[in-house]
């Protein structure tokens, strides 16, 4: 994956599988025939994309964005799985939010 659309190959591939959990179908599935690209990482993107206000609608603001972040990240810092900023980044952006979404569905947020 090295093409300048794809912002971290550490995300990426979680930014998809969270499309599909969110809409509970496959990124192949997805994709339509006239977004057709020769380099699957694009073609999943051509995927996914469209359908990201779908994700914001099943899952919630918090996940959307979390799915986001992950197929478009913005940082311009290192995002290696080993550099300690992106490990921060990603759980501030990533994994916090739908962590903050199952605490209010279980009723454990700090809003009452």
């Amino acid at each position: 994956m090295t093409d300048a659309l794809i912002r971290s190959e550490v995300l990426f591939p979680l930014g998809l599988d969270s499309v599909e959990l969110s809409l509970c179908q496959t990124i192949s599935v997805l994709r339509i025939p006239e977004a057709k690209d020769a380099v699957e990482a694009i073609a999943n993107l051509k995927a996914a994309f469209p359908v990201l206000d779908r994700v914001y609608s099943e899952s919630g603001f918090r996940y959307g964005h979390a799915v986001s972040k992950c197929l478009f990240w913005l940082e311009t810092r290192s995002s290696t799985a080993d550099d300690e900023e992106f490990q921060l980044l990603v759980f501030q952006n990533i994994i916090t939010p739908p962590v903050e979404d199952l605490r209010d569905f279980e009723g454990r947020s700090r809003i009452h």
